[in-house]
């Protein structure tokens, strides 16, 4: 697709249109430094992951938070998708 995500160490992720080079949404709800972003594969979920130790789901074409996913004991560093977009890793 055209969207690219991002995680930085002020607690935010970013969606961007990558063929114009622009920001889309700053999404905020982390605490704490966002290591991991994954798409589905669909496009239409971005999946941030934390040191605060949760999971969020972003709708992809609002910005919208759509679910936390908590249970991690510690930092989330990374995150994949299955290619069905069904199950995440």
């Amino acid at each position: 697709g055209s969207l690219l995500a991002t995680g930085s160490f002020d607690g935010t992720a970013k969606i961007w249109n990558a063929a114009k080079q622009q920001e889309k949404f700053t999404l905020r709800g982390h605490r704490g430094v966002v290591f991991a972003v994954a798409f589905s594969a669909d496009g239409q979920t971005l999946a941030t992951g934390g040191m605060d130790a949760t999971i969020r789901l972003w709708d992809a074409a609002t910005g919208k938070p759509k679910e936390v996913l908590s249970g991690h004991l510690s930092w989330v560093n990374a995150l994949a998708y299955s290619p069905d977009g069904k199950k995440l890793a």
